[in-house]
């Protein structure tokens, strides 16, 4: 039975956990070719190799399942949470705290891969501010959150 959720989207309802694990175990076998071309596509990137974790195996997971290189989401959101605090002038951090207003920016403008991966949107779908002065740097009036 298929019903529709309320962003329009048609969704599968199973009357009990054995009948969605039925329709799991029916699913395509999925790409390897698909996969393999997004791992080539990656590896391609003007990026540091891996610098995007995990998300570069569930991308390739994507194309397999999809069957398409490149996969395709159709309503990608992205949450941003952005904040430093005061341990930071102690020097761990490879930055100082002023780059986090600076990256903050850079989110909002849609020059960050969270911008690219969100369809390349500028703000990225939401950038959450933490505590007032959670950012260091002058960020009121310019929109970000």
């Amino acid at each position: 039975m298929l019903e529709r959720a309320n962003s329009g989207t048609v969704m599968a309802a199973f009357a009990s956990l054995a009948a969605l694990r039925a329709a799991c175990l029916d699913l395509p076998a999925g790409s390897p070719g698909a996969a393999a071309a997004v791992a080539s596509r990656e590896a391609r990137l003007t990026k540091p190799s891996g610098s995007l974790g995990r998300l570069e195996h569930v991308v390739a997971w994507l194309a397999h399942w999809q069957g398409r290189s490149p996969p395709r989401l159709d309503r990608a959101e992205g949450l941003v949470f952005a904040g430093n605090h005061g341990v930071t002038a102690q020097g761990v951090s490879a930055y100082p705290p002023e780059v986090t207003a600076q990256m903050v920016a850079n989110f909002a403008a849609g020059g960050a891969a969270i911008s690219a991966i969100a369809g390349g949107n500028a703000g990225v779908g939401a950038l959450v501010g933490g505590a007032a002065g959670a950012v260091a740097g002058n960020l009121k009036g310019k929109g970000y959150w």
